[in-house]
């Protein structure tokens, strides 16, 4: 520890400002040079690899706007200050944020992105604002950090590195396997192309075998073992009725697969939970930075595992939820809750996720002046229910995939846990290397 030095953040850092080229002029907008905005990165992921908006040669040239090279940093300093990341390539960004570069033969970026994670809760107590929390760039004068050598530097970035590689791998198998279910879902019960694809073989005629390799084609390629390929081929139907949908599937409303429940949770033991904007119900205390609930909730209503609830005045931006876990939750008694036919619940979740659904829920929600949407409504909406038997053969397919991503979240929760423990040790000089 003796050997590390003290210096004034700024004086081993360059601190960059962006800029915003000009809105009006079409042709500074949808080239080639991504643009960050705060946006586009936040405190999850180490790296930031794309951007929503894009920027022309012209407008960097005619705005403050400036390049950071890859492996420099990004950090939010209006509104939500402090969110970190790391570019993965050269990008442009915005006046919100600020640039951060470790000066040459002093530090080294990977290490710059740690040693603020470290210090992030100082850098963000020292920020100001009449209305909005800034970071100005006098902020960074009121900050002093601790530093190795080079050598050290590197050692140590390389190990917390190792942490964030693994994180990021897990998330990224995650992705593939959430993408991967709803290729599927989307293939079998909004396409319909595994049954398309028997009823276009069967009326040319073609054999029962030549019929089933044409559902196996269908089905392939989208996660689908090989070896049950003709097991859940031979599950679809091989005719399309004229209504476009598969025999024997119903082309009926929500109401026949959900049922309300409205039971109170009195004197029980629950949690509160909230239904939030992503789709998901999470614990209220959780993810809010307080109490947002009744003191008292008698009169809140139970939430059961696999039962779905959703804030009426909010469903039109997605406010609605599945109950995962084992334990009793509670929402407030203005919510609604209802619960599937055995075995729906995961196709429900899916089927309210898709535009057409949004969308009718939209329309059903406008022209009132808080956009509710009760029950009896949403039980109104018209879909196509598949077949039980073809909603286990989804279940058993997504369920394997489910067990991997909870496996790889907890792997996850285990690895933040040691990289934050060994974080400020190693950032304090008491770890020798």
């Amino acid at each position: 520890m003796s050997s590390w030095n003290k210096a004034k953040f700024s004086d081993v850092v360059d601190i960059i400002g962006g800029g915003t080229p000009k809105r009006s002029k079409d042709e500074y907008w949808n080239g080639d040079i991504p643009w960050l905005s705060v946006a586009d990165f936040n405190n999850d992921q180490r790296f930031v690899n794309d951007t929503s908006e894009y920027i022309t040669e012209l407008g960097l040239d005619n705005s403050s706007t400036k390049i950071l090279d890859k492996g420099q940093l990004i950090i939010s300093a209006r509104g939500t200050v402090g969110c970190l990341s790391q570019l993965a390539r050269p990008m442009a960004f915005n006046q919100s944020c600020y640039g951060l570069a470790a000066k040459p033969d002093i530090l080294d970026n990977n290490f710059l992105y740690y040693c603020l994670k470290n210090i992030i809760v100082e850098l963000k107590s020292k920020a100001h604002g009449s209305v909005f929390d800034t970071i100005t760039r006098n902020t960074f004068d009121l900050i002093e950090i601790l530093f190795p050598d080079l050598n050290e530097q590197k050692k140590i970035a390389e190990i917390l590195g190792a942490f964030d590689d693994k994180i990021q791998l897990n998330t990224q198998i995650n992705q593939t396997l959430e993408q991967l279910a709803q290729a599927i879902f989307k293939s079998w019960f909004i396409d319909f192309a595994p049954t398309k694809a028997k009823a276009e073989a069967k009326a040319q005629g073609k054999s029962e075998a030549e019929i089933l390799q044409a559902a196996c084609d269908a089905i392939a390629g989208i996660g689908v073992s090989s070896a049950k390929l003709a097991e859940i081929a031979k599950a679809f139907p091989d005719e399309v009725g004229g209504n476009g949908v598969p025999c024997g599937w119903g082309d009926a409303e929500l109401s026949t697969i959900i049922q309300s429940r409205r039971e109170k949770v009195k004197t029980e033991q629950a949690t509160v939970l909230s239904a939030v904007s992503i789709g998901e119900l999470v614990r209220s205390d959780e993810y809010f930075n307080k109490q947002v609930y009744s003191k008292s909730i008698e009169k809140y209503l139970k939430v059961y595992k696999w039962d779905f609830a959703y804030n009426p005045a909010r469903v039109n931006i997605g406010s609605l939820g599945l109950h995962k876990e084992n334990y009793l939750g509670a929402v407030s008694p203005v919510y609604e809750v209802f619960h599937t036919k055995e075995h729906y619940h995961w196709f429900l979740e899916r089927l309210l996720k898709t535009e057409n659904i949004k969308n009718q829920i939209i329309s059903l929600c406008s022209g009132s002046v808080r956009q509710t949407l009760k029950l009896a409504d949403l039980q109104t909406i018209k879909c196509v229910i598949p077949s039980l038997e073809m909603i286990k053969t989804f279940n058993e397919i997504w369920l394997s995939f489910y067990e991997q991503i909870n496996s790889l979240k907890r792997e996850n929760e285990i690895l933040t846990e040691i990289r934050d423990g060994l974080l400020p040790r190693l950032l304090n000089g008491e770890v020798n290397l």
